[in-house]
């Protein structure tokens, strides 16, 4: 997973830095907007995903290598975050579809940015090789979630 460790450590940090703990979160209700961000799941390789909603929480869902759950983490966003990172989804999403890999990676796993409501009738772009634009807007969305 070495090709997200720089923006997840970010993510990590701000979380820990300055959101609240995982027990007193407001779970946001059923149908709440939301950005998704997920890479990972190669063969023998975890899946980390985190999803920003609407209400500025987000919960982060980590999967070890074969499957093997693990513990589900939610955080209190500062205010004005999910704002932020949804303006960065809607500005990016389309261009970065456009452009994206259509190669099939056997090896690699996928990175995922997904939304709700759609951006532009778009609701997700997905790559199965590394794709640049996709990791970037990747790493845009987080560092609008930790400003």
């Amino acid at each position: 997973m070495n090709r997200i460790s720089g923006w997840v450590g970010a993510v990590a940090l701000f979380f820990v830095s300055s959101c609240a703990a995982g027990d007193g979160v407001e779970r946001p209700p059923e149908g709440t907007d939301f950005v998704k961000v997920s890479n990972g799941g190669a063969f023998s390789g975890g899946r980390e995903t985190t999803i920003f909603f609407a209400n500025d929480v987000a919960l982060t869902h980590g999967e070890s290598p074969f499957g093997e759950k693990r513990r589900d983490t939610w955080v209190a966003l500062q205010p004005g975050s999910y704002a932020r990172l949804r303006a960065v989804a809607k500005r990016d999403l389309p261009a970065v579809a456009r452009n994206a890999t259509r190669e099939v990676c056997n090896d690699y796993g996928g990175d995922l940015v997904s939304v709700s409501p759609p951006v532009g009738g778009l609701d997700r772009v997905s790559a199965t090789c590394p794709d640049k634009g996709i990791l970037a807007l990747q790493k845009a969305i987080a560092t609008a979630a930790a400003e």
